[in-house]
């Protein structure tokens, strides 16, 4: 896969076989210098959606609100998820069946939004403006179950 910014090759990259998250970023506006990471995540069978930052400002910290949890699946993980950076999320599909459950993402000490996570939902891309106070969290979530392919 070539990568491009306008006309300009920016970067490229190999895709392999396996299900992977491919997040794609310019670190600098104006600049050609591209952020690339790969992510591939093993599916133990909980169906645990998957988590990325697309918002090129501060780390989003992250916890389960309401609750005491560490919100991803490997406790050395830190709460907060750093610019084109994805994590699995410690909630799994036949809890979220059962009680409804919900990320707070907060900058600086600001909670920024709530995410409710859908037992049916698998990714959920977001970030949060760090410029001014009122800059809320942008989110989007997408299901790749349909189509045969589990992410995590």
């Amino acid at each position: 896969m070539n990568i491009y910014l306008g006309s300009h090759p920016a970067t490229k990259h190999v895709v392999g076989s396996d299900n992977n998250i491919l997040m794609i970023g310019q670190y600098a506006l104006g600049e050609l210098k591209v952020g690339l990471t790969v992510y591939a995540f093993e599916d133990e069978g909980y169906k645990r959606p998957v988590l990325c930052n697309a918002y090129p400002h501060s780390s989003l910290v992250t916890k389960v609100a309401g609750r005491d949890w560490h919100p991803f699946v490997h406790a050395s993980h830190p709460r907060s998820l750093k610019y084109l950076e994805c994590e699995k999320l410690a909630l799994d599909h036949a809890d979220s069946l059962r009680e409804p459950e919900a990320i707070e993402c907060s900058l600086n000490g600001t909670v920024k939004g709530h995410v409710d996570i859908s037992p049916v939902e698998s990714l959920y891309i977001m970030g949060a403006d760090n410029k001014d106070k009122d800059g809320s969290l942008v989110f989007k979530e997408y299901n790749f179950d349909h189509a045969g392919i589990r992410i995590a």
